[in-house]
């Protein structure tokens, strides 16, 4: 049974929160199609987007992303599209401190809307405008240790971590799907065995081409 399983396509829903041109829908769309849109438009309420990825390591993963809008007017109906997600990525701009700053604002908002075993990811976005930066990465780091949520910095624009970004999010919840499933109880986040950091991402990633493929040896 646990072989069936293991073979099945995960479908995951996540959804993208943050304010308004911090770059979430230019981070679904890179992911996408592994080129962002050069001059994105304001997302209205919620955009969709699906994805079938197979990885690798025989992982078969449909994700389905929700694309929010920042705008406050949006703010009534948005609690639609954040319950039953199976994560929630909150984004800031590292050039903008104010959209930082409201990353306590969106914590408050899924608090009122998710159980408390859904992962949230912090995400930290732009970092290819260095001469513009103004929250380091430090600051993200401790700010995400204080809500226990999972942390990264990526740039939409080059691409930069955004496939391993929701590459390792999906090992996560695979593997808390698969417990809960075998076990029959829900699995808190901190005995989930994957922590998302620069250093984990990369050295999965650097595991998975040394794998053997097609079954050689």
């Amino acid at each position: 049974m646990q072989e069936a399983v293991e073979a099945a396509v995960f479908e995951i829903k996540v959804s993208i929160l943050g304010d308004s041109d911090v770059g979430k829908t230019s981070i679904a769309s890179s992911f996408n199609t592994q080129a962002p849109l050069l001059a994105p438009k304001a997302t209205i309420c919620c955009e969709l987007t699906v994805k079938h990825v197979s990885y690798p390591n025989g992982d078969r993963i449909r994700y389905t992303i929700y694309d929010t809008a920042g705008q406050e007017k949006f703010h009534g109906v948005m609690a639609n599209y954040v319950r039953n997600m199976d994560a929630v990525v909150i984004v800031y701009d590292v050039t903008n401190r104010v959209s930082f700053e409201n990353v306590d604002r969106w914590l408050y908002f899924i608090t009122n809307h998710l159980p408390h075993d859904v992962p949230v990811l912090l995400v930290g976005n732009k970092i290819d405008k260095t001469d513009d930066r103004e929250v380091t990465e430090m600051e993200g780091k401790q700010r995400a240790e204080r809500s226990n949520l999972f942390f990264l910095e990526t740039s939409a624009h080059t691409g930069e971590r955004i496939s391993l970004m929701f590459e390792q999010l999906s090992t996560a919840l695979r593997e808390k799907k698969l417990k809960e499933l075998f076990h029959g109880s829900r699995v808190p986040l901190s005995n989930m065995a994957l922590k998302l950091s620069p250093d984990n991402l990369d050295r999965h990633r650097r595991a998975v081409q040394k794998r053997p493929c097609c079954g050689t040896q």
